[in-house]
């Protein structure tokens, strides 16, 4: 089993996972333990996902920066935890049972996941999914909810951001490193969506961790 970005693995008492990653890109995951009075019971399959991996970013920033503050109450904090969880777990499973996204769109969203740093564009991914671009097109918006090359976008964003805050890369490496054309399309793309620039993004984030 594949464990992408905004998946929801529950474990109880005796549950075991063998997992490898891919040395270039490190998993990286929340871990959250919860204690439960009367035993577990697992409320929903053991994986589900999160789906919008922005709301997914910022629920981790808040969730780590919250249990550091000694003044914020832990209780409160790990019942805030759970309920957004088992209600994200509980929404996945509700729409999974409703409508599951067909085979030739799970391709072209797992190529967007895998291979965002490549110079693919929607003609590439209508290809591999063996659809027109203008029916890729409209089967994203009614699955995803947005165009495949905002999709595409939005994952190049996601993972600069991991750079901009966990390294000191020059903004021109990171830009072309997550598959954008240059540095100068880097920087429209990243405050068209985030409302600031890396550069103060980065900035917000390294003094944040200080």
């Amino acid at each position: 089993m594949e464990v992408l970005p905004g998946s929801l693995v529950w474990h109880g008492p005796g549950d075991h996972t063998i997992g490898r990653s891919e040395f270039d890109d490190p998993y990286r995951c929340l871990s959250v333990r919860i204690r439960f009075q009367g035993g577990f019971q697992r409320p929903f399959p053991r994986v589900t996902k999160w789906e919008d991996l922005d709301a997914v970013a910022q629920f981790t920033e808040q969730a780590v920066k919250l249990a550091y503050e000694e003044s914020f109450d832990s209780q409160l904090l790990a019942e805030r935890l759970f309920a957004e969880l088992q209600f994200r777990a509980g929404h996945y499973a509700w729409a999974a049972g409703r409508r599951r996204a067909p085979e030739p769109l799970l391709l072209a969203q797992q190529a967007i996941e895998r291979d965002y740093a490549k110079s693919i564009s929607v003609e590439d991914l209508a290809k591999l999914s063996g659809w027109s671009v203008p029916h890729l097109h409209a089967e994203f918006r009614r699955y995803y909810g947005k165009p495949p090359h905002q999709a595409l976008i939005t994952r190049r964003i996601r993972a600069a951001k991991v750079q901009l805050a966990a390294t000191n890369n020059p903004i021109k490496q990171i830009a072309v490193e997550c598959g954008f054309s240059g540095a100068s399309a880097f920087c429209t793309a990243f405050k068209r969506q985030t409302g600031v620039n890396p550069a103060v993004f980065r900035q917000e984030r390294q003094l944040g961790a200080g």
